[in-house]
């Protein structure tokens, strides 16, 4: 992270350049078919042994539990890195990992925790002008704010900071139409035909981690404040948007507006007229944040590590820790003489730090036994989602439909235990990505680039980084996650089965 644009000089400019034995179980015999689901229900509505094609469904978490580990996520969001909400749901879930017999181990670290308490603009008149967000980790003001003339920049990616010392900066940030249907020759999908419905060009606010200007040259330039309006979205899904969420603290402070204040703030700006601005946050030195781990072993030293991350701005992102869980509980109750291989359960920390916690690299360096050993890693992350966006109108809404469920890898061996499993569980809208030179998103990347072959599930919504009160909760569906949690649940069933031979396939260039 070297200047506010996290990804940019890595990945962008290529994303813009390309724009029973368990043999037998898992070839079929026991499957139990899944039915339709229940879009946006409150509660799941269907018993465990009718959800998951496992060999001791019994013993798998129910979806009325899960669903309650996610109501319980949900209260404690936005856990942000080392927020008191992530802690509280990292020591949860060592205590429930406990609960199932599992011993844990925990890493700390410390780093400058970065808190918004209050944040807002005012016109001249004292007048509140409604705000999206803001940029974490940007900058802070006094509980005051700051008091300044506005300089308009223009429309990003051309800015003119000339005269912007001592203002604070107004620019519009277009979303550049990302080809996200063709950053990655897919393997294939579940089902066979649902790749029609992928977007080959999108507009998706998510990807402003990538796409929001750095705030560099505003600081450069003498600023004291910046606001970025969202201009070719909707105010209502550009309402909380987290972005972006990646970026080192820049030392200055940065707000969103949607499309409708942001004419206000340049009409204001066009008439040389101050207003205030307001990000009032603290900043905690030395806040601790921790990984999380456990190992069951197998009859073989050889692992599968399992694995995600506990921070996170949503009920969303990062819920993958519930999957991790469920997954946890469910095979500590297999006996050993089903369990081949050693299973290493891994939530990390620092997703969220901006660059000063390196939760999952850390944890490779210090445990080389395990990473030496393993022969495949499950990565969980985004779980549940229902997919939203702007209409024909500009009304933000919901399709209707389930979110697709990208995952990433670079085999095919990976992309087709993968696809068996959402088919075995009918998991509507999955898509098996090759990741071979494209950008790899995610805590399964690290894995891949240390050579381990990788499962990782990364879903991709317009509310993957937004955090509003109670964390999303209405956009997740209880099925939808069970589902999802499900398949890797068979994925690691398969793995668990195939030689190393078999796991490592192919690399498809």
């Amino acid at each position: 992270m070297k200047d506010g644009n996290y990804w940019t000089g890595k990945y962008w400019p290529r994303v813009l350049g390309r724009l029973l034995s368990r043999r037998t179980f898992l070839a079929g015999a026991g499957l139990v078919a899944l039915g339709g689901l229940v879009r946006c229900s409150s509660a799941p509505s269907t018993p465990p042994s009718d959800r998951l094609p496992l060999l001791e469904p019994e013993k798998f978490p129910s979806s009325q539990m899960v669903w309650s580990w996610q109501q319980r996520l949900s209260s404690l969001s936005p856990p942000f890195t080392g927020s008191p909400h992530h802690t509280a749901y990292v020591d949860w879930l060592d205590r429930e990992l406990q609960a199932a017999r599992l011993e844990t181990q925990r890493r700390s670290f410390t780093f400058s925790y970065w808190e918004p308490q209050s944040y807002g603009l005012w016109d001249p008149d004292g007048q509140r002008i409604p705000t999206a967000g803001y940029q974490p980790y940007s900058g802070e003001t006094s509980a005051s704010g700051i008091t300044a003339p506005l300089h308009y920049a223009g429309t990003a990616p051309n800015l003119d900071y000339v005269g912007a010392a001592g203002k604070i900066v107004v620019y519009e940030a277009p979303l550049p139409p990302v080809p996200s249907g063709s950053l990655y020759t897919p393997f294939g999908y579940y089902p066979p035909d649902c790749g029609a419905e992928v977007p080959a060009v999108e507009v998706n606010p998510q990807w402003a981690f990538i796409t929001a200007p750095s705030l560099a040259p505003a600081k450069a330039a003498g600023a004291v404040g910046v606001i970025r309006v969202w201009t070719n979205v909707s105010d209502e899904a550009a309402m909380h948007q987290d972005q972006p969420w990646g970026s080192p603290p820049a030392g200055i402070p940065a707000l969103w507006v949607g499309r409708s204040a942001g004419e206000q703030v340049k009409a204001l700006a066009e008439a040389n007229q101050t207003i205030t601005l307001k990000l009032h946050a603290t900043v905690t030195p030395d806040a601790p944040t921790d990984n999380l781990w456990a190992v069951l072993p197998g009859q073989a030293d050889e692992t599968i590590i399992i694995n995600s991350h506990s921070d996170g701005c949503n009920a969303l992102e990062e819920n993958g820790g519930l999957g991790v869980l469920a997954l946890a509980k469910y095979f500590s109750q297999i006996p050993l003489s089903q369990r081949l291989r050693t299973l290493v359960f891994l939530i990390t920390t620092g997703h969220f730090s901006h660059g000063m916690v390196a939760g999952t690299s850390t944890w490779q360096a210090e445990n080389p036994e395990l990473m030496g050993r393993a022969v495949a890693c499950v990565t969980l992350e985004h779980l549940g989602g229902m997919e939203w966006g702007d209409d024909e109108e500009g009304r933000y809404r919901p399709t209707g439909k389930v979110a697709f469920q990208p995952m990433l890898t670079g085999l095919q061996s990976m992309a087709d235990v993968f696809l068996q499993s959402a088919e075995a569980v009918k998991a509507d809208r999955m898509e098996a990505l090759n990741v071979t030179g494209a950008p790899y998103f995610g805590e399964g990347s690290s894995f891949w680039q240390a050579g381990i072959p990788t499962i990782s599930f990364i879903g991709g919504t317009w509310y993957t980084f937004t955090a509003p009160p109670l964390g999303e909760l209405v956009k997740l569906d209880p099925d939808r996650l069970y589902v999802e949690i499900g398949t890797a649940a068979l994925c690691v069933q398969r793995l668990d089965g195939m030689s190393i031979e078999e796991v490592r396939g192919t690399q498809r260039a």
